[in-house]
């Protein structure tokens, strides 16, 4: 059932009408800019989303410039709300083994991470760090969107943790 979930959440490149890329999503001379033929290449991580009308501008990660050069950071203009989302979805993410470990940590904080390349390597980049929460000295927790976090980086795109995925994936349009 997991690999099932897995494959639905994978990125996808979408194929859409420059027309048809609201505003909120990006800018209307960006996305005519890089249209080809009248069609811009989104990156999304919402499989199936191209065969239902209209285009949710939390998912998509940003438009490809040239599909022909791939999936790199410089190909790539970012869509500003798709980095509003992670955010906003990780910080739902505060669950009882996060408040134990903010607890027993000496700075009294604890980070979600991104998972490309953090358990292969058994480290994590500045850039894969997706936020940290933070207890004050009043014990009030709050996060904090790393401002380095990188939707693509020398490890590649990035990859959510499930439960933000599926979040993403389900938030509505």
């Amino acid at each position: 059932m997991e690999n099932m979930q897995d494959e639905r959440l994978k990125t996808v490149i979408l194929k859409v009408e420059t027309k048809k890329v609201p505003e909120k999503v990006l800018p209307a001379n960006v996305v005519n800019k890089y249209a080809i033929d009248n069609i811009v290449h989104l990156l999304s991580i919402q499989p199936g989303k191209e065969m239902k009308p209209g285009i949710s501008g939390r998912r998509v990660i940003g438009i490809i410039k040239d599909p022909e050069l791939g999936i790199s950071k410089d190909n790539m203009i970012f869509n500003p709300e798709f980095r509003k989302s992670v955010y906003e979805l990780a910080k739902a993410e505060l669950s009882s083994q996060l408040l134990r470990e903010i607890n027993s940590s000496p700075i009294g904080a604890a980070a979600i991470m991104d998972e490309r390349t953090a358990a292969a390597r058994g480290d994590i980049a500045n850039d894969e760090i997706i936020g940290v929460f933070r207890k004050d000295k009043d014990g009030k927790i709050t996060f904090e969107g790393n401002p380095n976090f990188a939707i693509i980086s020398r490890f590649g795109l990035c990859r959510l943790t499930q439960s933000i995925r599926e979040k993403l994936y389900n938030l509505p349009d």
